[in-house]
C-alpha cells in the first residue's frame, strides 16, 4: 500500500500561500514600517503633535484617522503607544544630536533658568541657552527637569550643574539669567556663574511699587467693577456690542486686570479709554450697571497710561529673543529717564503726579544699578546701535567696570605696530564709527566684520536681558500639563517642549 502523503508537509506550503496573499494584500493596502513615505508622514505627525501641544492621544481619535485615510489612505496615523515609546524619543534623540552639536561648538553661552509648579504640584525647572551659532543668536531649551526634594538654592545648583554637564557646556557658562528671587541668586553664587536679574521682572517691581500710592487702588478697584460688569453679564456685553455695531466701531471687549501682571493694569485703561463713548452709552442702558466713570475720571486714566506706556514698551524690547537684548538696556533705561523728566513737566491730575513720583524713586533704587553692571555697559559698547556713549552717567560707569581694560588706553598716541597695538586700533575704529540704523541687527554687523571684537561681540550679544525665554516654556507646559493631562511623564513633556522650542531652529537635518 502506498504511504499516504503527510498531511502537515501539504498544509504547510498552503498556509504560507495564504499567509504570502496576505502580506501582499496588506503591503499594497497600507504603507511598509520602512517606507520613505510613513517614515515621513509619522514625521511630521509628531512634530505636529509636538508643536502645536495636542494630546498624545490624538492619532486615536475616529474622526481624524477617517479625514487622513481620504486624504492618503494607505496611511494609518500611529497609535499612542507607538507616538510615545518609539516617535517622540526618536524625533527627540536626533533634535538633541545637532543641538549638542552646536552647543558644544560655542565658544561661550548664557543660560536662563525659571521655576514652576505644574497642577499635579509638581516643581519644574526650565533651562534655556543662548549663543551665537553659524553667526545666528539661537537659544534652545536645554531642559525641563522634575525638581525632587527641597527647591532650596542649594538643591537647584545641583540640578542645573548636572543638566549643564550633560551637554558639555558646564565651563562655557558666563552668566545666568533669572528672576530676583534670593534662591536664584544664591544659586547663581554656589554655581560660580555670573548672575544678571532679569530686566522685565526688575520692571515689573518698579511699576508695582506705584500701586502702593493713596488712592490708586480704589480708582483701578472702580474700574474693576466695570470691566467685571460686562464680562460676567452676557446682556451687558451684548449691549455694548450692539452699540459699537450701531456706532460703526470695532467690537472691542473689557480688559481685566490680572494681579501677576502689571502691564494688565496698563491694558484695561488703555480699553476703556479707547470705547470711552460706546461704555457710557451701555452703562446708561443697563440695568444694575456700576457707576459709571466720570471726565475726571478719564483725565486721571490719559495720566496714568502716559506714565505707563514707556514701561510696557520697554519691558516688549527686551524680552525679545531673536535679536541682542541686553544690549539694549542702557538705552531703554534712558529713554524711560527721560521720559520721567518730560512728564515731570507737564500737568498732570494729582493721583498720576503722585503716580509718577513714585515711580521715579523706583526707577533710582531698581533701574539705575543696570548702569554700572559691567555686562550691560560691554553689551551696549559692543552694539553698533548705540556704541557711542554719551550720557555722563554711563561715561563714568565705563571708568568703574572692566570696560576701562578695553577703553582706557584711546586717549593715549597709538605706539607702533605689535598686538597691543593692533587690539587699540582695532577699538578705536570701531568706536569712532557712526552708530548703524536702530532696526540693523547688531549680530549681522559683526558677521561681516573681520574686527578681533567679534568674538566679545559675539560672547555679550548673546545674553538675554530677562529670563523670558525660560518663563515661556512653562506658557507651553501650562498647555500640555492641562487638569485632564496632569499624569504626563516628565520625560515626555521634556520631549515635547525640547521639541517645540528648538525644532524650528535646528530642524536642517532632522
Amino acid at each position: 500500500m502506498l504511504a499516504e502523503p503527510a498531511l502537515q508537509d501539504n498544509n504547510q506550503p498552503a498556509s504560507s500561500s495564504r499567509g504570502s496573499v496576505k502580506d501582499y494584500v496588506h503591503r499594497h493596502l497600507y504603507y511598509d514600517e520602512g517606507s520613505s513615505r510613513k517614515k515621513h508622514l509619522d514625521k511630521l505627525f509628531t512634530k505636529m503633535i509636538a508643536v502645536d501641544m495636542e494630546p498624545l492621544r490624538m492619532g486615536e481619535r475616529e474622526g481624524l484617522r477617517e479625514f487622513v485615510a481620504a486624504l492618503d489612505n494607505k496611511y494609518v496615523l500611529p497609535d499612542t503607544a507607538t507616538l510615545t515609546n518609539k516617535l517622540l524619543p526618536q524625533m527627540y534623540s536626533e533634535l538633541k544630536v545637532e543641538v549638542m552639536k552646536a552647543v558644544r561648538e560655542s565658544e561661550t553661552l548664557s543660560i536662563t533658568a525659571d521655576m514652576w509648579t505644574s497642577t499635579a504640584n509638581e516643581g519644574i525647572l526650565a533651562i534655556t541657552g543662548h549663543f551665537i551659532a553659524k553667526d545666528k543668536l539661537v537659544s534652545p531649551l536645554l531642559s525641563v527637569i522634575k525638581v525632587e526634594g527641597s527647591h532650596s538654592a542649594e538643591n537647584l545648583a545641583q540640578v542645573i550643574d548636572d543638566s549643564l554637564s550633560s551637554w558639555g557646556c558646564r565651563d562655557k557658562v558666563i552668566s545666568m539669567v533669572t528672576d530676583n528671587l534670593s534662591t536664584m541668586l544664591n544659586c547663581a553664587d554656589l554655581l560660580h556663574i555670573k548672575h544678571i536679574p532679569c530686566l522685565a521682572h526688575t520692571l515689573n517691581l518698579t511699576v508695582t511699587d506705584s500701586f502702593k500710592v493713596k488712592g490708586l487702588a480704589e480708582f483701578l478697584s472702580k474700574c474693576k467693577k466695570i470691566v467685571t460688569f460686562f464680562r460676567h453679564s452676557t446682556l451687558a456685553s451684548e449691549k455694548l456690542k450692539q452699540i459699537q455695531r450701531e456706532n460703526g466701531n470695532l467690537e472691542l471687549k473689557l480688559l481685566q486686570q490680572v494681579d501677576t501682571r502689571w502691564n494688565s493694569v496698563y491694558y484695561m485703561l488703555e480699553r476703556l479709554r479707547i470705547i470711552r463713548q460706546d461704555l457710557t452709552l451701555a452703562i446708561s442702558q443697563c440695568e444694575r450697571a456700576p457707576e459709571n466713570l466720570t471726565a475726571e475720571d478719564y483725565k486721571i486714566i490719559d495720566g496714568l497710561i502716559t506714565i505707563y506706556q514707556p514701561f510696557e514698551v520697554a519691558t516688549s524690547m527686551v524680552s525679545g529673543e531673536s535679536y541682542s537684548s541686553l544690549c539694549i538696556i542702557l538705552p531703554v533705561l534712558k529713554g524711560l529717564a527721560l521720559k520721567l523728566v518730560d512728564l515731570a513737566s507737564t500737568d498732570l491730575q494729582d493721583l498720576p503726579n503722585a503716580v509718577l513720583n513714585c515711580i521715579t524713586e523706583s526707577v533710582n533704587k531698581r533701574l539705575k544699578p543696570y548702569e554700572k553692571r559691567s555686562y550691560c555697559i560691554l553689551a551696549s559698547l559692543l552694539n553698533p546701535n548705540y556704541s557711542q556713549i554719551s550720557s555722563r552717567q554711563e561715561k563714568e560707569a565705563v571708568k568703574e567696570s572692566k570696560v576701562r581694560d578695553l577703553l582706557s588706553f584711546l586717549e593715549d598716541p597709538l605706539p607702533t605696530s605689535n598686538p597691543t597695538s593692533d587690539a587699540i586700533i582695532d577699538v578705536r575704529q570701531y568706536v569712532e564709527k557712526p552708530n548703524i540704523g536702530h532696526s540693523e541687527n547688531a549680530v549681522d554687523y559683526w558677521k561681516k566684520s573681520t574686527s578681533k571684537l567679534k568674538y566679545l561681540a559675539y560672547k555679550y550679544l548673546a545674553i538675554p536681558a530677562t529670563s523670558c525665554p525660560a518663563e515661556r516654556i512653562f506658557s507651553a507646559a501650562g498647555q500640555v500639563l492641562t487638569e485632564r493631562r496632569n499624569r504626563l511623564k516628565s520625560k515626555h513633556l521634556q520631549e515635547i517642549l525640547f521639541i517645540k522650542q528648538n525644532f524650528k531652529m535646528f530642524n536642517d537635518k532632522v
